[in-house]
């Protein structure tokens, strides 16, 4: 009788296990199981995410498979066919990825969770003239040819600072004026274009690394700020400066996978901690995408 009912249990148990794994399959919108793990296991959704949100997609809760890549390998790696569930970027990257590619996935218009105020950081707040009471991207090149700085147009901020920096020029220099693709020809503009220093990577990864001897003037989001300046050796020799052009970055999730990942309940404690504001706006006082593209062509030209 004992082996009989000792039989009867293990078959039990192991009926049991066949209806759970069958009740998160069928529930795979909300749990996620390794990849590979077994055959007709439910796949992990792949991750996109640029290198300047890695602190906040490491801190997810949520399984997944993580990608932190510039947005141009994130592009490329969908345009081969690679699968990736949701990409996590800068909006409007996804609009820019568009205009080159017509992938169904460039079309989503995806969730804002945050956002962030671009700032301007100057070295013990100096500044030129009337340059130091109305900080702006038109006279703070012209005061400090070179040696101000937006990162690199290839990357997720550095693009959406480019902008940010050349539509302020144009507010100062030409202001109420569109500012359009044809004001890429002006000797005016290509001169600042020129003194714009737009090769750096990362300007405040150089202050950090040189001190006195890196950027004088450079771009960034306040949450970029929050995070790697504060306390270290540079914090308090850089001023932040909103300048006369209001900006702000917000954070996008698009893809199949996005709802899946922002419905995770810590995630706006995440984006808190690490410097960004809960927030469904997407980003403000920037060119439009088509005009950002542009801008970043001309420069890599």
């Amino acid at each position: 009788m004992k082996r009989v009912l000792a039989l009867l249990g293990a078959v039990a148990l192991v009926a049991g296990a066949l209806a759970l794994r069958s009740a998160l399959a069928d529930d795979s919108a909300d749990v996620a199981t390794e990849p590979g793990d077994e055959p007709g296991a439910v796949a992990a959704p792949v991750v996109a995410c640029v290198p300047e949100l890695e602190t906040v997609c490491r801190g997810m809760a949520r399984i997944f498979e993580l990608r932190v890549e510039e947005p141009a390998d994130t592009v490329a790696a969908i345009d081969s066919g690679t699968e990736i569930d949701a990409w996590v970027t800068f909006d409007p990257w996804p609009e820019m990825a568009g205009i080159e590619s017509n992938h169904a996935f460039f079309s989503d218009p995806g969730l804002i969770l945050a956002s962030s105020p671009l700032v301007m950081l100057v070295r013990n707040g100096l500044l030129d003239g009337a340059c130091a009471d109305d900080p702006n991207w038109a006279c703070a090149v012209e005061a400090r040819p070179g040696r101000a700085a937006v990162p690199s147009p290839d990357s997720a901020v550095g693009r959406l600072a480019l902008g940010w920096a050349a539509a302020e020029w144009n507010d100062v220099v030409r202001p109420g004026e569109p500012f359009a693709t044809a004001e890429f020809e002006l000797p005016e503009f290509r001169n600042w274009l020129d003194d714009l220093a737009t090769d750096e990577p990362d300007p405040l990864d150089e202050v950090l690394v040189l001190g006195p001897a890196g950027p004088f003037v450079l771009a960034t989001t306040h949450a970029d700020v929050s995070q790697r300046l504060a306390g270290s050796r540079e914090d308090g020799r850089l001023a932040e400066f909103q300048t006369s052009r209001d900006a702000s970055v917000a954070v996008v999730i698009v893809g199949p996978a996005a709802e899946f990942l922002a419905s995770e309940p810590t995630l706006a404690a995440n984006f808190e901690s690490a410097g960004w504001t809960p927030s469904t706006e997407g980003s403000s006082g920037l060119p439009s995408p088509g005009l950002m593209f542009a801008l970043a062509q001309e420069v890599s030209s």
